[in-house]
């Protein structure tokens, strides 16, 4: 039984693991794995493969002349899959075979397997290119002359002897090689017949190098030979022609005949032992019955290689060249590198190469080369600038090219004077290149000097004859920096209360170089608070004052940081409110924010104190007066957005606050209406011409706050067009009473008690009609003081499922309450049976 139970699991096995084998076939070969063909015909060939699991394997053809490199869809062959009945096929076609196609084709299957290929399966097939069998220049007559010698055409050769023996050759060619029988009047040799070597001379074509052959870089050389048999290459050099490269130096020299190719790989290259004629010689070797024939089996070809050396640049002191002011001055590049050789100069981004000889743009400098008459290979070349100035101080770059490489090398020329200090003449005190600086407690002040003249100078900072060091502490600190021909140096100062006494001072800077010293002086002195500034204008309305400010003439010393407003009321409680700080730009256009004061009463007068502020103080106020316009009912309110709404049944409409009018808000109203417009749209067309749809519905948001600037607005109808008109509330009326919204569309925006309005601001010759109002809205167009007394919005697309329930809102309670009854009356049959 356990016998038994043991042969059982051993079959199990087997079936599993034949299960898991993998077998390829390929169609239409023969016994021996062979599969012929007449030359000129299509080749195809079928891999079969059977496997019960082939998850994640490929399947690829190769070809005889590229066995690495799987078959890829091209002019000569492509690949395809075959599916026929319990089974699948991996077909390759081959155009028109040529005898070259003849060799081994592979049909591999395999597995990618991280980096690793694992191959499962392989299966080759022979493939022999036939051709038919043809006859060239075949003798019909023999004559055998008494002296020995031989004739030769271009496809036979016979051959004759004294011994009145002769080889007659007849060139047949077939494949594969036919069977062939000789015969003499009539009747067969007796020797039967053989199978001949067909053949023909080698030819060669080249060879090539693959490039420019350098010194110590790897070269390789091709030579193209062709024959039957395949010729055997074989390289040679004119210094020695009888033995070959690899067994002259076989680390240096490798020969690989692939196919018809021979390929000579040269390791390193030498210059200039391997600059030579190298010779590649092709041989085809016959039988011993024409060995006579041996000149005619050898062909060669033969190249002129010439090894480079690249270029290499021997360092010399004359590269780099100090030269006093006024004087003649030469940098020299010295290189070595073999021939062809082209040298030139630039100047260090410049494109344009200085010329051999004078320049033609300046005659000063001129450039000349030559060569080392002990070792040609070694390159001179010069450049020479006479009457040298400060703007000859650069770098040249000297440029060296051949076969080899491109190769550059930096020069200077440095023109040498005393150090010449920079004056920047009558520079603000704020600017750290000024002569006079102001310095603050704990506040880190930069005096500035620099200086022209090379070689770059070394700065040194006094005070009083004595030497200030950098010594790295928070009172003094030394900061030096060389641009190409000009140096600056920085002394910063940061005064502290233990230093006040003796720090304001004047301050010597020195630079010192190769050719002497220059100073310059700074001084340094305590700041003070700003004086008043400089008030051009203001505009006061009945809630606001807008003032035009400029900065103070006397500064300080520093820099002004902001502006401080001050007021109080006359007549009423002593009570100064403020201070209020702008900034710098707001008297300007792009100011934000602008210096103007809100929430004024109107009638009102009041003293004001505007000062400037720096990082020393506050400076002297100065004091004016002004009076606010009477009380008014609000200005126009602005409505902010693009007017598409989110919501399909609500939409929230935001504004600017408007001008109070001198008296506080206390409330707003809001108009809404359905209105159409010409296509529908808010933006554009340029002009809007709205039609009335329904009646006003108007609403009176609670006012919280005085900053209350948005309400959202319910029970709308979703995809509509509404014109909607916010009004602020004050004692003394709404913003646009007395306004006609089909007459007028825009409201100046400082409040008065009669109306400033505008029918059409870029039309007045618009039509107004009593049902249909138009407006012209162009950007950039309305002056800055005009707000648009309506405006336009666009609810939001419904959902398909419809308007939900209006549990909530402005509807008539009636409507919903029939729906609420019948829904409490479900609900008590269910819980109360």
């Amino acid at each position: 039984m356990d016998k038994a139970l043991l042969k059982l699991l051993l079959l199990l096995s087997l079936l599993i693991s034949l299960g898991d084998a993998l077998e390829l076939r390929i169609d239409n070969v023969d016994k021996y794995g062979r599969i012929r063909i007449q030359a000129g015909k299509t080749l195809a060939m079928v891999c079969n493969y059977r496997a019960l699991s082939l998850e994640g394997a490929i399947l690829e053809w190769y070809l005889p002349s590229d066995s690495r490199n799987p078959v890829r869809a091209d002019e000569k062959a492509y690949v395809y899959w075959q599916d026929e009945v319990n089974r699948k096929g991996y077909v390759l076609v081959v155009r028109t075979v040529t005898l070259d196609d003849s060799g081994k084709y592979t049909c591999r299957m395999g597995r990618q397997e991280g980096d690793r290929f694992l191959e499962l399966a392989r299966k080759e097939a022979e493939v022999i290119v036939e051709r038919s069998i043809a006859t060239t220049d075949c003798p019909r007559e023999q004559w055998i002359p008494q002296s020995s010698g031989y004739e030769e055409n271009e496809t036979s050769i016979s051959y004759f002897f004294q011994e009145d023996s002769v080889t007659i050759r007849c060139v047949i060619q077939a494949l594969p090689p036919p069977t062939i029988h000789w015969r003499f009047k009539g009747r067969p040799i007796t020797t039967g017949g053989s199978p001949p070597r067909i053949t023909f001379g080698p030819r060669v074509v080249g060879p090539y190098e693959s490039g420019a052959v350098v010194h110590n870089r790897e070269a390789y050389l091709q030579c193209l030979a062709a024959g039957n048999p395949h010729p055997t290459v074989h390289w040679y050099r004119a210094r020695d022609p009888q033995t070959e490269l690899q067994l002259v130096d076989p680390q240096n020299f490798y020969v690989n005949t692939n196919g018809q190719v021979g390929m000579l790989r040269i390791v390193r290259a030498k210059f200039p032992d391997d600059s030579d004629v190298y010779i590649c010689r092709a041989l085809v070797t016959l039988p011993t019955v024409y060995e006579r024939s041996q000149d005619h089996l050898l062909a060669e070809g033969r190249i002129q290689i010439n090894v480079t050396l690249r270029p290499k640049l021997i360092p010399l002191t004359t590269m780099d060249r100090y030269v006093d002011l006024g004087d003649t001055v030469t940098v020299q590049c010295k290189i070595r590198g073999s021939d062809p050789l082209e040298l030139n100069f630039k100047k260090l981004y410049s494109n344009k190469p200085l010329v051999e000889g004078i320049q033609p743009d300046d005659p000063r400098i001129s450039v000349r080369k030559d060569v080392d008459s002990d070792d040609p290979l070694n390159h001179n070349i010069y450049l020479t600038i006479q009457n040298t100035t400060l703007d000859d101080t650069w770098n040249y770059t000297c440029h060296a090219y051949n076969a080899g490489n491109r190769e550059q090398w930096n020069t200077t020329i440095m023109v040498m004077q005393t150090p010449q200090m920079i004056r920047y003449g009558n520079l603000p005190s704020t600017d750290e290149r000024s002569n006079l600086r102001f310095g603050w407690r704990f506040n880190a002040t930069n005096l500035s000097c620099a200086s022209t003249g090379m070689p770059h100078p070394t700065w040194t900072w006094y005070r009083r004859g004595e030497q200030i060091l950098d010594s790295g502490n928070t009172t003094f600190r030394i900061i030096s920096w060389d641009n190409w021909n000009w140096s600056q140096s920085w002394l910063q100062i940061k005064p502290q209360p233990s230093n006040e006494h003796f720090i304001y001072d004047e301050y010597v800077c020195k630079a010192t170089n190769l050719r002497g010293t220059n100073q310059s002086s700074i001084r340094l002195q305590r700041a003070s608070v700003p004086g008043q500034p400089l008030l051009r204008s203001y505009v006061a309305t009945q809630s606001t004052l807008e003032l035009e400010i400029e900065p103070p003439v006397y500064t300080g010393g520093l820099p002004p940081l902001a502006y401080e407003l001050s007021y109080t009321a006359i007549g009423g409680p002593t009570r100064w409110y403020g201070p209020v700080t702008f900034p710098l730009d707001g008297s300007t256009e792009m100011g934000r924010p602008r210096s103007r004061l809100t929430g004024l009463v109107g009638g009102t007068a009041y003293q004001l104190h505007l000062s400037a502020r720096s990082i020393v103080g506050v400076g002297t106020p100065l004091v004016f007066f002004i009076r606010t316009l009477d009380a008014t009912r609000p200005g126009p309110v602005e409505i902010k957005g693009d007017g598409y709404g989110t919501y399909p049944y609500s939409h929230v409409v935001k504004w600017i606050p408007p001008l109070t009018g001198g008296l506080p808000i206390t409330g707003y109203r809001i108009r809404v209406r359905p209105v159409g417009t010409t296509e529908g749209n808010l933006l554009p067309p340029e002009a809007w011409e709205i039609r009335p749809k329904g009646s006003w519905q108007e609403f009176i948001p609670q006012f919280d706050h005085p900053y209350l600037d948005y309400y959202h607005i319910t029970n709308l109808d979703p995809d509509n067009v509404y014109q909607v008109v916010v009004e602020a509330e004050n004692a003394l009326g709404r913003s646009l009473d007395g306004v006609s919204l089909e007459e007028y569309a825009f409201v100046n925006r400082t409040p008065s008690k009669i109306p400033s309005v505008q029918t059409n601001y870029l039309s007045n010759a618009t039509p107004i009609y009593t049902n249909v109002v138009r407006r012209v809205l162009m950007p950039n167009v309305f002056p800055h003081d005009f707000v648009p007394v309506w405006y336009l919005f666009k609810t939001a697309v419904a959902d398909p499922l419809g308007r939900p329930p209006r549990v909530y809102g402005g509807s008539s309670r009636h409507t919903i309450a029939p729906f609420l009854i019948i829904i409490l009356l479900y609900l008590s049959t269910l819980f109360f049976p």
